[in-house]
Parts: structure tokens; sequence; C-alpha cells
């Protein structure tokens, strides 16, 4: 082998130190570069769950917004109609209607700011197609008071599971659980006024008694009332109370299919999604 000066062999040295620096960093760059794409990809698959969980919050409170227009309109038909509500039970619907117009404005506007397109309002038929007198027979009035305020108590807890599912702001899941506490007081009042009349009792919830003197047309708003299972538990089998009492004890949850079958006897279609 050829003997090298030292200056040539510091030379080498520095030339292999070089090499192998290039090789070092080309590796560096290659390996950033391979990770690009997967950094990229768990970024927007973040941003595409996030994207998802809105749409499905939003859809949740379009749903619910559905609900409450129709109650709108439902206690403004009644509060306008010349010489039907009078005294005590006007006022009372006066006030329940103030409370579904603020409902109305909160639900447009969260779904505003999401940037979601809000459903168009339908127009109701809240006689069934000649069924039901609503706006000059009171006990229809308030029979059908109560079915739509029992589809609203039970469809936000539908909704709820929903918004919760979906990682929904805590401001948000408190402002529905604030509107769905007083939709529950609503179906109360409706109650206590239809006892007066004879039609329900004092329980002020949902039982065998109230179902019976409500139209065989809307009785699927109540076909799960007769559950006692709830959190994967079988309550009568942990508790000595009577199955009655566990029946009354919750509101049970309102899918699409009854809901749907309360938006067709009033003659409108919705698609409230899966059932």
């Amino acid at each position: 082998m050829k003997n090298l000066s030292p200056e040539q062999a510091n030379n080498n040295l520095l030339n292999r130190k070089k090499a192998l620096q290039k090789i070092i960093n080309t590796g560096k760059n290659a390996i950033a570069a391979s990770l690009v794409p997967v950094a990229a990809i768990g970024l927007s698959a973040q941003k595409a769950s996030a994207q998802f969980e809105e749409l499905e919050i939003n859809r949740a409170l379009n749903f619910i917004l559905q609900v409450e227009l129709m109650q709108e309109q439902y206690y403004i038909t009644a509060i306008t109609t010349d010489g039907f509500l009078s005294g005590n039970i006007r006022g009372i619907f006066g006030r329940i209607l103030t409370h579904q117009k603020r409902h109305v404005v909160i639900l447009k506007n969260n779904i505003f700011s999401s940037g979601l397109d809000q459903t168009p309002p339908l127009k109701f038929n809240f006689t069934a197609g000649g069924q039901f007198a609503p706006f000059s027979n009171l006990d229809d009035f308030l029979a059908l008071a109560q079915i739509i305020e029992d589809t609203a108590v039970g469809f936000y807890k539908t909704q709820i599971e929903t918004i919760f599912q979906q990682n929904a702001p805590a401001r948000l899941k408190s402002i529905v659980f604030r509107l769905a506490s007083t939709e529950s007081r609503h179906a109360y009042l409706v109650r206590h006024l239809r006892s007066q009349r004879g039609f329900d009792n004092l329980k002020g919830w949902i039982n065998r008694t109230s179902e019976q003197a409500l139209p065989s047309s809307v009785q699927s708003v109540y076909a799960n009332e007769d559950n006692t299972t709830h959190s994967e538990v079988n309550v009568p089998s942990i508790t000595d109370v009577n199955v009655q009492a566990i029946q009354e004890a919750w509101d049970e949850p309102l899918g699409s299919a009854p809901l749907s079958d309360v938006f067709q006897l009033f003659g409108k279609r919705f698609n409230f999604g899966p059932s």
C-alpha cells in the first residue's frame, strides 16, 4: 500500500467524515420525509374526526329544533285563536310559549354558529286530518299538549346521549340539559291541568293512567314505558321497590320512529335518522 503523507491522510480522514456526515444527513432527511405523510395523516384524521363530531352534534341540535318549532307553532296557534284560552290556563300556556320561543332562538344560534344549515320550519296540521279539535276543545288541546311535551322530553334524552358521545363543549351540554329540564316542567304542568279535568293524576310523570287517556294513534310514544333495565341493570333484582314505581322513575329515551309517527300524525314527514 502506498504510504500517504500526513497531509494526504488528514485529507482522506476529512473526506471520510464528510461522506459519513452526508450519509447521516441523507438518512435523517429520508426519515423526516417518511414521517411527514404519517403526521399529516394523523392530523387529517383528527380533523376529520372533529368535523364528524361537530356534524353529529349539530344534527342532534337540528332534530331538537324541529320538535321545538312544532311546540312553538302549537302554542302560538292556541294563544292567537280568539276566544279559546282564557284566565289561568291562558297565562300558563303564554309562559310556556315564551319558553319555546327562547328555546328556538338558542338552538338556532348554536346551529348557525357551527355553519350548519338549519332545516326550514314545517307547517303542521294539529287536527290530524279532523281527528282532533285542539283549538276549540280544551280537552283535545291538553291531550295533544301532553303528547307533544312527552315526545320532547323523550327525544331530548336521546339527543343528549348523542351530544355527549360526540364530545360536545361543556357549555353546549349545559344548554341542552337546561332545555330538557324545562320541557319536563312543561309536561308536569300539562298533567296537572289534565288531572283537574279528570284525565290524569297528580303524579306528574308518565304512568299507565296517562297512556290510557290518550289517543291510540300516539301510543308508540309510550311503547318503552314498561322498561325496568337501566345501565344494563335489571332494577327490580336489586330493590324491593314495586315494578310500577320503577317503570315510572325514569324518562325513557325516544327514538326516531315514534317521533316520526307524531310528525306524520300532524301531516308532516321528517327524517330523524335511524330508529
